[in-house]
């Protein structure tokens, strides 16, 4: 049953990005997450894939949104990009959006450029990014997000564009266990 009662599904809100432009593809990944601390609540996290980025074109960018339970708002609390490192243009950070649980996101680049196991750089092989949220007091809740790792496949070759799609897997050995972290990760 939605929100609006009566089995009838309403919009509560229309996300938008405090910096965004027309082609930057906002909303191309969604994934929703609890927000840690601060009294916990729900929050989603959205690619922009096509988001230019300190000058590099179609980098990427995934902005964070939190959900006020008492007057159901939702605010822009975060934004991220690919590490400087890493960050190039048409890499597409933010293509795929995985909930991981425990304030954990996998995030795809699909484009990103990597090396193989020769040292050669590859084009479009991808990379997925995870990253965790941090629980700090006098920071909006679900607003600090770190870099945790950077994931690349372990043999890359160009155009595969490894991260293209995410999708977390929640198994269980029997019916009744309860289900509370990702057992993989589908890339």
């Amino acid at each position: 049953e939605g929100e609006g009662g009566q089995g009838q599904w309403q919009q509560e809100a229309r996300l938008t990005p405090s910096d965004g432009r027309t082609l930057d593809k906002f909303g191309a990944a969604v994934a929703g997450f609890t927000v840690l601390g601060h009294g916990g609540g729900g929050g989603a996290a959205v690619g922009a894939p096509f988001h230019d980025s300190q000058g590099d074109e179609n980098a990427g960018a995934v902005y964070f949104f939190t959900r006020d339970a008492d007057n159901h708002s939702w605010l822009e609390v975060s934004k991220v990009v690919a590490p400087v490192s890493h960050q190039r243009a048409h890499s597409y950070f933010g293509s795929s959006i995985a909930h991981l649980g425990g304030g954990r996101l996998a995030i795809g680049a699909n484009a990103a450029d990597s090396l193989t196991s020769a040292g050669t750089a590859e084009s479009s092989t991808g990379e997925i990014y995870i990253y965790y949220q941090l629980v700090v007091n006098d920071s909006p809740a679900g607003s600090k997000w770190e870099l945790g790792y950077r994931v690349v496949p372990s043999v890359a070759s160009a155009y595969d564009h490894f991260g293209f799609s995410l999708t977390a897997c929640f198994l269980s050995d029997t019916e009744e266990a309860p289900i509370k972290e990702p057992t993989a990760l589908s890339v």
